[in-house]
């Protein structure tokens, strides 16, 4: 909570959404609020979605690990706004290629661009772009 709360305070005109899997840290105050999802269950997430506005970014900063970030790739993408955007952090290097070809699909539309930060971890990014 500690980055939702920095968050908050620095955006504080915008509203705040956060998701864990540990219920018992879930929490609401000011302009922040938090929800239950499992990144390894599609149904948990697309549940989440139906509780948000799009969004204007979206950070995964969960589960380290290629289903859980692929699922939330899967279900919430379309869920940004246009110009939002995603990113996936702390990508371990053993699915830097996993990572890159995926990047190379997304940008492959006309609808999003995609590209891998490289920096202390990998980073992948995706904008939505303006229709």
């Amino acid at each position: 909570g500690a980055s939702l709360r920095a968050f908050g305070q620095y955006l504080n005109k915008s509203k705040i959404f956060g998701a864990d899997i540990d219920k018992d840290i879930l929490f609401q105050t000011g302009n922040i609020k938090t929800f239950y999802v499992d990144q390894l269950n599609v149904l948990s997430i697309s549940n989440l979605k139906k509780q948000l506005p799009k969004l204007d970014l979206i950070i995964d900063d969960g589960l380290h690990q290629p289903d859980a970030n692929l699922n939330i790739i899967l279900e919430l993408l379309d869920h940004l706004n246009e110009n939002g955007i995603m990113v996936i952090e702390d990508i371990e290097d053993t699915f830097q290629d996993l990572f890159e070809i995926l990047s190379h699909q997304i940008s492959s539309s006309e609808k999003y661009d995609a590209q891998i930060i490289y920096g202390h971890g990998l980073s992948l990014v995706i904008r939505k772009n303006t229709k």
